[in-house]
């Protein structure tokens, strides 16, 4: 369901389904990821949605609680590879004045360094 690879001190997700959108797919992919920078250590997050086609209000919800929860342990959270339907939901819902948001997995890591 999701795939966690470390770049230097980042952690990168990738789920790896077309869609999340059922409350049950959330509620794992959170639980994975949570438990990933647990286990590692991690404070730097990037989540690269390069196979993900759509997902709900609660994925996005799931999110921002992610980003508000490494904000509070130092860290901060990145979302990369958003395609043009995500691109406009991000949009729309205003995300993106939230979290930050990069066309390549390679300038958000980046990002951290600044």
């Amino acid at each position: 369901m999701i795939d966690f690879e470390r770049q230097g001190d980042v952690v990168v997700a990738r789920p790896n389904v077309e869609t999340i959108f059922e409350k049950e797919t959330t509620e794992k992919i959170y639980k994975s990821i949570t438990d990933e920078l647990e286990r590692k250590g991690g404070k730097k997050l990037v989540v690269d949605f390069e196979k993900v086609e759509s997902f709900s209000s609660n994925f996005i919800g799931m999110l921002v609680g992610l980003k508000k929860k490494l904000k509070e342990k130092g860290g901060d959270l990145r979302i990369c590879n958003l395609n043009d339907r995500l691109s406009e939901i991000a949009e729309v819902t205003q995300l993106n004045q939230i979290l930050a948001i990069f066309g390549r997995l390679d300038k958000a890591i980046a990002s951290f360094a600044k």
